[in-house]
């Protein structure tokens, strides 16, 4: 991957292979991953960065990754709502292990154009559940091309929502690469080595720092002071990227230029240590504030300085130095005996909300995943002598069911009480999508055209025509009533679709005016052409997404639930979904 200029190391001569990959970073890779197997084809990079111009100023998008981003945007790579979670403030934000198997799942299927929208999906994952279902085909690819392994890590997962590491991607893009070489005819053109083999580096001390002319003043070893202009330098600071702003003056730098003698990137490590432990007190001076602190492991007591920039945060949300309290556990950034950041999590925490996973997960410890009422995901280690309450009866931790709502009290991030509620419903429709796994899923659109996915338990009554089944029967257009506890279906009441309200076929035909479509059907005595009025029809696209009458275009393959008419049209559609768009 280095020779082809895929990845590049660092200034120091390494390569960090545990550094996780940031979601800009990856699509830039898989982006050098198409160029270098010579895939780009005819495209016009200039006119597509000037075309999302806007956009790439809009987002921050650095000059660097502008053409990988201009054509992820372009081929639908990513999603201009996608793009706008890339870079928070000077952040690049880590990309996670199923976003990267989603961009280049699509990147890859612009060469390979396999059909991978089939609706049933088998994996063998434990984590399963956390993976949705709008990017299991890319992840299916993915297996099937060998890219990732299907059995998952030494514990049977996939660990979708982790960062991915460098040395992760680079794997993926090899195997990738190799895969979109075999598909072209003749030799890839030889690569240019990366910039960065061609860089000097100077290290200095940096005296004053111009922001608004983007200039740069230091002096040298030999204390021989000079000037020069930082324009679309890259900055890292303590190995995370920064801006301009971030600069400080009295800071050791290195600064590395290119042949022409131009600062293409400045590196700065600032004298910043990080201390971790609990909090034995914090007393106020007058002008500031003393936090000791201790660590568990060495029984090390450290005594820091706590001043009006210190940047404080509690339980992951922004708070004031009133918040914290003895026994919270700290960790610090200290910088000359000053604490300058500290990330606070409460000794005793209450989680409200939903519980994610399916009762507790038995690893190497036992814990459960709770999504809470602000949309946030947390992994809570669990005491197995914790207090457990169903309903309002003491149960084990066995008895707890996905879905259920669950207020979870810690102590030290260990679960010691768990208050949960079950939820029972009903609901009804046409089922949509089957994903057969560890923990089966069914998507119906239920009567009131809502799309809803639910678990199904392993244990679930399921019937058909009044006739005992298993999951394995089911059908995508078979109508069902669910009886739901918890967000997981305990029992199935299926019917078979009587074919005489069902229609499959192609649109041959698109009658914008009149809200109708003619499509050509398959009788049993060979093709014929029927007409449909689709005037008060809901209509769905790829994944059960919503769609609208001009989403329909001649060639597309559609089924369609409604009844015959004896009138006009030949069927009065109920609803129409998009089975495979031309």
């Amino acid at each position: 991957m280095a020779e082809k200029n895929i990845i590049t190391g660092y200034g120091d001569a390494t390569f960090r292979p545990s550094k996780n990959v940031s979601k800009l970073g990856a699509v830039v890779m898989i982006f050098r991953t198409i160029k270098a197997a010579d895939k780009l084809g005819n495209v016009d990079l200039e006119d597509l960065v000037e075309e999302y111009d806007s956009v790439l100023e809009a987002n921050n998008v650095p000059s660097w990754a502008q053409e990988a981003i201009a054509f992820a945007l372009e081929k639908d790579i990513i999603s201009e709502d996608e793009l706008e979670g890339f870079i928070d403030g000077n952040t690049f934000t880590d990309a996670k292990r199923i976003e990267v198997a989603r961009y280049l799942g699509k990147a890859l299927n612009l060469y390979l154009k396999e059909d991978i929208n089939k609706k049933i999906f088998t994996f063998s994952f434990k984590d399963i559940e956390f993976i949705g279902s709008k990017d299991m085909p890319y992840l299916d690819l993915l297996i099937d091309r060998n890219i990732i392994n299907g059995a998952g890590d030494t514990n049977g997962n996939f660990n979708p929502n982790k960062p991915i590491i460098r040395a992760s991607v680079a794997k993926m893009l090899s195997v990738s690469y190799d895969i979109l070489e075999d598909l072209e005819v003749g030799q890839v053109e030889e690569q240019v080595l990366p910039e960065e083999e061609q860089l000097t580096v100077k290290e200095v001390i940096i005296t004053d720092v111009f922001e608004d002319s983007e200039t740069l003043i230091f002096k040298d070893e030999n204390d021989k002071r000079d000037i020069a202009g930082i324009g679309d330098a890259e900055i890292i600071i303590n190995d995370k990227e920064a801006d301009i702003d971030d600069l400080e003056k009295d800071k050791t730098a290195k600064l590395y230029y290119d042949e022409d003698g131009k600062i293409v990137k400045i590196e700065v490590d600032s004298n910043i240590t990080s201390f971790e432990g609990k909090i034995k007190s914090i007393i106020n001076m007058g002008g500031y504030y003393l936090i000791t602190v201790e660590n568990d492991e060495d029984d090390n007591r450290e005594t820091f300085k706590i001043n009006d920039d210190t940047v404080i945060k509690l339980n992951d949300d922004e708070a004031e130095l009133e918040d914290l309290e003895d026994g919270d556990i700290v960790t610090m950034e200290i910088e000359e005996g000053v604490a300058t950041e500290i990330t606070a999590q409460s000794k005793t925490r209450i989680y409200k909300g939903i519980l994610e996973s399916s009762g507790v997960i038995f690893d190497r410890y036992p814990k459960i995943i709770v999504k809470t009422d602000s949309d946030k995901i947390y992994e809570l280690r669990v005491d197995e002598d914790a207090d457990v309450k169903r309903n309002g009866k003491t149960k084990s931790l066995m008895a707890l069911v996905k879905g259920d709502i669950v207020i979870v009290t810690t102590e030290y991030d260990k679960v010691e009480k768990i208050v949960a509620t079950t939820l029972e419903n009903e609901d009804e429709g046409i089922i949509s999508e089957i994903i057969i796994s560890r923990e089966p899923k069914i998507t119906i659109i239920n009567n009131d055209d809502e799309t809803r996915t639910y678990n199904v338990s392993p244990n679930a009554d399921i019937e058909i025509d009044d006739k005992d089944a298993e999951i394995y029967d089911l059908r995508l257009d078979y109508r069902v009533n669910l009886e739901i506890e918890s967000n997981t279906v305990k029992k199935i009441e299926a019917e078979k679709v009587e074919l005489s309200n069902t229609v499959t076929g192609i649109i041959v035909e698109v009658f914008d005016d009149f809200d109708a479509i003619t499509v050509r059907i398959n009788d049993g005595n060979g093709t014929k052409e029927i007409s449909v009025s689709a005037d008060d029809a809901s209509i769905y696209a790829e994944n059960d997404s919503r769609a609208k009458f001009r989403d329909l275009d001649e060639d597309d393959e559609v089924i369609i639930y409604g009844k015959k008419s004896s009138g006009i049209f030949d069927f009065i559609a109920n609803k129409i979904f998009i089975l495979k768009d031309n």
